[in-house]
């Protein structure tokens, strides 16, 4: 598994314009959609926003998986989220207020 506190390099793109392009290495702020780490930084994003924010609870049994609030559950698998609830409303508060 990535280590979070891990500095990310990469190669510097080919649009890079310099005559050193291809000895070019650029340290990343964040994570990037396609990296290895991206999963684990978005999983992280996503667990804090709903533990810590918005008062969810992770399942015993499937913690980074299913999360508990109030009468909503939140199913969640790489990068898509379903959504249950009763009422369609709350699923509505939810989304407006992450």
């Amino acid at each position: 598994m990535a280590d979070e506190t891990k500095p990310i390099y990469v190669k510097a793109p080919p649009t890079f314009h310099s005559d050193i392009a291809d000895k070019v290495v650029l340290r990343l702020n964040q994570s990037l959609y396609g990296l290895v780490q991206a999963p684990l930084y978005w999983g992280n994003h996503l667990r804090d926003t709903l533990v810590q924010q918005h008062g969810f609870t992770e399942s015993a049994t499937s913690p980074w998986c299913l999360y508990f609030c109030d009468g909503v559950i939140i199913l969640t698998y790489v990068d898509d989220c379903l959504f249950f609830a009763k009422e369609q409303h709350q699923i509505d508060e939810l989304l407006e207020s992450i």
